[in-house]
């Protein structure tokens, strides 16, 4: 039970409610052209230079105990915040043995756990870790499926099923959003969203765009289709918000991060 890890963040307040830490898998079936974490793509260690001329490798193999030991060090937090856990990536489930045997390691620790997930994989695999699953953090990248293959790589069929799946095994879910300009801010898209929302009874958090990392495109020698594009505002983040309501969703049930 070892995944590759590019990433654990401790006391985070991103990745679900209260302090959090955050562990970041390396692998991803998807290649969303805004991904703020490109690092993660391949199934194997990566190194480059960054622009500032700094050395950087990304992915070690860890096994579960491994992780755990620094996983539970911030119980406390956890405790007085709701806090927990959090698997993101990359993709999660394409590691469910280990993501299994982490989340039995922190529910036996009393420790809250979370899945973030783009949808895209086999359902088996979330077989695997849904039962000590406490809350879905689940990425809704596209409405219309010939967008959504454009900019993910990926159908949006199996999103779609899987997400039904969670939801109907009483799952917690939260419908996470990104939101691109001239990309998917478009009415269509954002009333699917709203539809999504009120179909399961989701709240939902918008993902403004930012390009803060351009950096690890380039040293990546990975080609970004958004150089350039400048970051969303707070002001054009806002009015998403408020578009988000003007289709249905009532306004506690959407959020930014």
């Amino acid at each position: 039970m070892n995944a590759l890890v590019f990433d654990i963040q401790r006391s985070s307040l991103q990745d679900g409610p209260g302090i959090r830490t955050t562990v970041f898998l390396k692998g991803c079936c998807m290649r969303c052209g805004w991904c703020h974490n490109p690092e993660s793509f391949d199934l194997q260690p990566r190194t480059a230079v960054l622009p500032n001329g700094t050395g950087k490798t990304w992915g070690r193999e860890m096994p579960v105990e491994e992780v755990f030991d620094i996983v539970k060090r911030d119980k406390p937090f956890y405790d007085s915040s709701a806090g927990g856990v959090t698997v993101s990536g990359g993709e999660p489930a394409l590691f469910p043995a280990f993501v299994a045997g982490l989340f039995r390691l922190c529910r036996r620790a009393g420790i809250r756990t979370a899945v973030e997930t783009n949808g895209f994989t086999d359902w088996k695999n979330f077989e695997e870790f849904l039962s000590d699953t406490d809350l879905f953090l689940f990425d809704y990248k596209m409405t219309d499926p010939e967008a959504h293959r454009r900019w993910t790589g990926t159908d949006r069929e199996p999103v779609i099923r899987n997400l039904e799946r969670i939801v109907n095994a009483g799952k917690q879910v939260i419908l996470r959003c990104p939101v691109v300009p001239a990309v998917n801010d478009d009415d269509g898209h954002l009333k699917g969203i709203a539809e999504l929302v009120l179909k399961h009874g989701l709240t939902c958090q918008v993902m403004p765009y930012h390009g803060t990392a351009s950096d690890k495109w380039k040293a990546l020698g990975l080609k970004n289709v958004l150089e350039g594009k400048p970051s969303m505002t707070e002001k054009e983040a806002r009015d998403i918000l408020n578009r988000l309501a003007d289709f249905g969703i009532p306004p506690d049930r959407i959020s930014l991060p």
